[in-house]
């Protein structure tokens, strides 16, 4: 397992200036820019009364953000680099109910947008969720979405199955050139339709692209199969799954019990003898 390195802060950010134990401080002109700012901007607040440090009241708003960029996927590392503090502030803040917090960085916090995912983040695997399963809907299975996207089969069909929590942000930016890609193109996989819709998983066209990755939207589906169409895919899945060696029963417990036994085994015996069952016929 490897460790990603943290990343340094941006220039003219006062962490930046200052330096740490591990690294030196920084002298460039945005720095010093930036630390001068600082200074004046702490200069002012002295002369408008207010006080260095955050009130109760205050301290409790700045918790409350926190909470909510967490609730957005943010981890406190990453709200730590985006209002550039420490994590540790951020931990302190939320473990200890009588941490004091400094205006500055107070101010700093409250201005870090909620999922705000910078480049070496993981993030909710959600929206990539929907993405896969959308490409899904559209008949583009493993080794369509694999052409576009520089992840392996095994990564698509365990995400489409919601078995991560977190993707990295090059899986996600994987998937994404794949919507890109493949969006408007009728895809070829029966199979993966199939398990679309018996899933009932929306297709891209669903989602808005501001709020897919959002947990509380909801998809807007627009015409849907007809009858007939439904049909013809359902019998395109069973005929796979006795080519696969399923029995009858067995291809009725896949399918959730949504299609009953004797139409699985009508469908499964024409498949093996190559002949339709005359629908007009009088049964005897």
């Amino acid at each position: 397992m490897t460790t990603t390195a943290k990343p340094l802060p941006p220039h003219g950010s006062q962490a930046r200036y200052k330096g740490s134990s591990t690294r030196p401080p920084c002298r460039c002109r945005r720095c010093i820019t930036g630390w001068t700012q600082a200074g004046q901007r702490r200069h002012l607040l002295r002369l408008a009364g207010k006080p260095a440090s955050l009130t109760r009241d205050e301290v409790t708003a700045v918790v409350a953000h926190i909470n909510t960029c967490l609730d957005s996927g943010m981890s406190q590392s990453l709200i730590g680099r985006r209002a550039d503090v420490a994590q540790s502030t951020i931990s302190r803040l939320l473990t200890r109910p009588n941490a004091g917090c400094l205006r500055a960085q107070g101010e700093r916090i409250l201005a870090v947008h909620p999922g705000d995912f910078d480049e070496v983040s993981d993030r909710p695997s959600l929206g990539t969720v929907r993405r896969i399963r959308g490409l899904y809907y559209a008949g583009h299975g493993p080794q369509a979405i694999v052409v576009y996207a520089s992840v392996t089969l095994t990564i698509i069909t365990e995400i489409a199955g919601a078995e991560y929590e977190w993707v990295t942000p090059g899986t996600e930016s994987a998937i994404k050139r794949a919507c890109t890609a493949l969006t408007g193109i009728e895809g070829t996989s029966r199979r993966a339709r199939a398990r679309a819709l018996r899933e009932g998983w929306a297709p891209l066209a669903a989602w808005d692209d501001d709020t897919i990755d959002d947990p509380a939207a909801t998809p807007e589906f627009g015409d849907v199969l007809n009858f007939h169409e439904r049909a013809a895919l359902r019998r395109e899945e069973i005929i796979h799954l006795a080519w696969c060696g399923h029995q009858p029963e067995q291809i009725v417990d896949r399918l959730n019990g949504e299609v009953a036994i004797s139409t699985v085994r009508q469908i499964v015996q024409e498949w093996r003898t190559g002949q339709k069952r005359d629908r007009k016929q009088v049964a005897a």
